[in-house]
């Protein structure tokens, strides 16, 4: 904890002394960070705050989004979480905090046990991020989503779209392996796909 409090103090004195460096609001998410570290959460989001409002219009932006969305989540603030995640995919669209976003409402969704949203989550970023890494992580949450709810025929489809989509990811061997776990949860395994 001394090292995140030490680090919290040379970064206040950072954006302190040079409030335009260019790296300034990556030092507010850091030090964001670092509160997270603390679990000082008001601290924290007034730190992602302020780079939205003196740096909104920059790259960093979608991230202190981000960042408070995941803020929100540990706090168990579950609405305001999703909020901001999807103000955060609506305002920067391009950016690449947007997939994240996409997935990490799904994974909110899951918590709450909304398993047809959850699952519009990870296919929108399938949809729309096809050509991303997230979009390999996302569709093995599909796959995982439909195990969950004990779908096995389109939990399997989902995981071979890993394996056949995305053969180099470093997912692929975990889809295989919830191929094989699919396969033993059915009673009649010819049927499967």
């Amino acid at each position: 904890a001394k090292d995140h409090e030490k680090a919290i103090e040379v970064f206040q004195e950072l954006v302190g002394d040079y409030p335009t460096a260019a790296k300034t609001p990556q030092d507010l998410i850091d030090m964001g960070a670092c509160y997270r570290e603390l679990k000082k959460w008001p601290e924290e989001m007034a730190a992602y705050q302020e780079v939205l409002k003196k740096y909104g219009s920059t790259d960093y932006a979608p991230r202190a989004k981000f960042e408070m969305g995941e803020c929100y989540q540990i706090t168990k603030d579950y609405s305001t979480a999703i909020e901001v995640l999807r103000d955060l995919v609506w305002k920067y669209p391009k950016s690449n905090e947007a997939p994240r976003a996409l997935i990490k409402i799904g994974m909110i969704y899951r918590q709450l046990k909304k398993f047809d949203d959850e699952l519009a989550m990870y296919k929108k970023v399938v949809e729309h991020f096809g050509s991303t890494p997230y979009a390999v992580d996302a569709q093995l949450k599909i796959g995982e989503s439909y195990q969950r709810a004990r779908n096995l025929k389109e939990a399997l489809r989902a995981y071979y779209r890993v394996v056949k989509n995305y053969p180099d990811a470093d997912e692929a061997p975990r889809a295989l392996m919830n191929v094989a776990e699919c396969y033993l949860l059915f009673k009649d395994p010819p049927h499967a796909v």
